[in-house]
């Protein structure tokens, strides 16, 4: 093990260690590295002053009252795929673990660090234009709609390639191509930059999607529609929601895991995609998807409540939200009509 500005890093070998020592076991959300312990010693080798961060850090990893897998891209490099959890009791402060190269790099921040570097990296104040877009779909929605996407970047970047206009057609085949190859690893593509904050198996996630059901949900969103024989196409309104999440200059991915008050496990993912003049947010909350246009603020409090300090209590992740197609307002599970400007709730794109 080595410290290096204040982090530990450690092989998965010496976290293993770490973890037999401290006699902490992995829980479902917790760290479980797949090499065997190392046979030397670990936990009692850290500066003794370091020995309480370092031991609570560990706990908090290997068992945690919440987890957050946080990556981000700005352009085409990856800045960083990270695992935060926070530990019993909240301490104020989260447990970080990074991979750099075949290391694991281990440290301690604050949450409102974490929502800076958010904000930093969706440049919320550089001029976020606020679009009224509000969509609730499935699960399979959302997820047919991001191979769709993947597929018009493909045709894109051919197009750019041999200097002619992009087409803007697909077929079955060809979304479930994308479904199934969104595991690669490429974090700059949509779906496969989604794909790697899941919070189950990636590609045990993306095959079960319904693509029959997708592809309704969407026409009936009216983002694309049938052009006979087996082809697709997007409409105008989903011409421009693509072209805001491949023209994207950087993404967040989010994916919360905390335990409920029943004692079962909450999933939430998010993904923020900031396009050159606006933010676009996908969720996926228990069996439902929705796409919304955010403002900076409203950005800000969506990150807040992500790196959150889980309740004593356990409190379950808290819904990711109906957005008002007129207005753009938060609406609850339920509400008939905005509480904002009276308009009924979202149906498709406004």
């Amino acid at each position: 093990m080595n410290m290096d500005e204040n982090d530990f890093v450690l092989t998965e070998a010496e976290v293993a260690a770490a973890q037999q020592e401290l006699d902490v076991s992995p829980t479902g959300l917790g760290v479980k590295p797949d090499a065997q312990p190392t046979p030397a010693a670990v936990a009692t080798t850290v500066p003794p002053e370091d020995r309480d961060r370092f031991t609570w850090m560990m706990q908090a990893l290997t068992a945690p009252a919440k987890r957050v897998i946080f990556h981000y891209t700005v352009g085409d490099e990856s800045l960083t795929r990270s695992v935060v959890a926070w530990g019993h009791p909240d301490t104020g402060a989260v447990a970080t673990m990074a991979q750099t190269g075949t290391l694991l790099r281990f440290g301690t921040r604050s949450a409102e660090d974490l929502v800076l570097v958010t904000a930093d990296v969706l440049a919320v104040d550089a001029g976020v234009h606020e679009t009224v877009l509000g969509l609730t779909m499935s699960v399979s929605g959302l997820l047919t709609w991001l191979a769709i996407v993947e597929h018009l970047r493909a045709l894109k970047l051919s197009a750019v390639l041999g200097h002619y206009a992009p087409e803007h057609f697909f077929n079955r085949a060809e979304v479930e191509a994308r479904l199934a190859g969104a595991v690669d690893e490429d974090f700059r593509w949509p779906l496969m930059f989604f794909a790697k904050v899941l919070p189950a198996d990636g590609a045990a996630a993306l095959g079960g999607v319904d693509l029959e059901e997708g592809l309704a949900e969407l026409e009936a969103l009216e983002i694309i529609e049938d052009a006979g024989a087996g082809i697709w196409e997007t409409t105008h309104q989903g011409d421009w929601l693509a072209g805001e999440i491949t023209s994207s200059v950087s993404k967040v991915g989010c994916g919360v895991a905390a335990h409920r008050p029943d004692g079962a496990v909450g999933y939430r993912t998010i993904m923020f995609v900031r396009s050159p003049l606006h933010v676009l947010m996908l969720v996926i909350d228990g069996d439902e998807g929705v796409i919304a246009a955010v403002s900076a603020d409203r950005v800000v409090e969506f990150v807040e409540d992500v790196f959150a300090s889980p309740d004593s209590d356990g409190s379950p992740i808290a819904a990711a939200g109906v957005f008002c197609p007129a207005c753009g307002a938060e609406m609850h599970s339920g509400d008939r009509f905005c509480a904002q400007c009276g308009a009924p709730a979202p149906g498709g794109v406004s």
